[in-house]
């Protein structure tokens, strides 16, 4: 085994490790975005909610007021 096999079998290992690497940091980056989207789709849910309970209410209380106003 001569000095250019050496070098080409650390080149391959080397750059087999830094694919290895690469592919753990998207990894782990694609599961850090997915767990954000998750957590922020949980939020707006929980906003959509309130607010549509606020409308339910007001209209609610509208019909109210209208009935006893005006019937």
């Amino acid at each position: 085994m001569g000095l250019t096999d050496i070098l080409s079998d650390w080149w391959e290992d080397f750059m087999k490790f830094a694919g290895d690497a690469a592919n753990q940091f998207i990894n782990n980056l694609t599961a850090e975005i997915q767990r954000q989207f998750t957590e922020t789709s949980y939020y707006i849910q929980e906003r959509l909610n309130e607010v549509g309970e606020l409308i339910k209410e007001t209209w609610s209380n509208t019909l109210e007021y209208t009935n006893e106003t005006f019937f």
